[in-house]
């Protein structure tokens, strides 16, 4: 069986809507350390946990709201 998607320009439109309301948010790929839950214990290299996270939004509330309502005014909403 295989799986078969079709590329629907509202998800699309969505995804870049969603997008816009963040406009000016700088790109970071920010890496950090996960706890492993071993205490004290020192992790060697090869038992490092390397995990991700979200940058914080650097984008004023007031640009972010502004971002949101030409988002509605170019939906038509």
């Amino acid at each position: 069986m295989k799986l078969q998607f079709r590329h629907q320009s509202f998800q699309a439109d969505a995804a870049n809507a969603a997008c816009d309301i963040f406009a000016g948010q700088s790109f970071r790929a920010p890496i950090y350390m996960v706890d492993s839950g071993l205490g004290e214990k020192l992790l060697t290299h090869a038992e490092d946990f390397i995990g991700f996270s979200n940058a914080p939004v650097a984008v004023a509330d007031d640009k972010v709201l502004e971002h949101i309502r030409a988002v509605q005014r170019g939906g038509g909403v």
